[in-house]
C-alpha cells in the first residue's frame, strides 16, 4: 500500500492497510514517519480515549522554549505551559473574549480604529510606531 492510499478519503482503512509496512506495529498505537513527521495512529477508540480523555495532560503541554522566558515572554498565555496557570488564564480569556461578549468592545473599537487611521494620516512614517501604541 503507499503513502497516498493512508493520506486518500478512507484514512482509517489506509493507516490500517499500511500496518503491515511497519516492522514493530504491534496493539492500537503505532507511530509512522511520514515526510519526516511523527504521525501516531490510535488503532481504536479505547486508544484515543485512554490518551486523549484520560491522559490529556500528558499530551497538552507546549514545548518549554528558554527564549521565551528570556525576551520576557513567558507570561503569554499561548505559550505558557500547561499547569494551573494556563487553565487560570484560559478561564479569564473566556470570561472576556467569548462569542457572547465580544459585541461589548465595538465601541472601543471603533475609537480605536478612528484614531489609528488620524496618527497615519497626520505622520505615514510613523506607522510601526503607530501598532506599537
Amino acid at each position: 500500500m503507499s503513502l497516498r492510499a493512508c493520506a486518500e478519503y478512507n484514512q482509517q482503512a489506509g493507516f490500517r492497510g499500511c500496518a503491515h509496512l511497519h516492522p514493530l506495529v504491534s496493539g492500537n498505537i503505532t507511530s509512522y514517519q511520514i515526510l519526516g513527521r511523527s504521525v501516531v495512529v490510535l488503532n481504536s477508540v479505547q486508544a484515543a480515549f485512554d490518551l486523549l480523555d484520560k491522559r490529556s495532560a500528558n499530551f497538552s503541554d507546549r514545548p518549554r522554549t528558554p527564549v521565551t522566558e528570556l525576551i520576557g515572554w513567558n507570561g503569554n498565555f499561548s505559550l505558557q505551559q500547561y499547569g494551573q496557570s494556563w487553565r487560570s488564564h484560559r478561564r479569564l480569556f473566556w470570561q472576556h473574549l467569548n462569542p457572547g461578549r465580544l459585541n461589548q468592545y465595538d465601541d472601543t473599537q471603533h475609537r480605536e480604529s478612528i484614531q489609528f487611521t488620524r496618527k497615519i494620516l497626520d505622520k505615514p512614517s510613523g506607522l510601526e510606531e503607530h501598532t506599537r501604541r
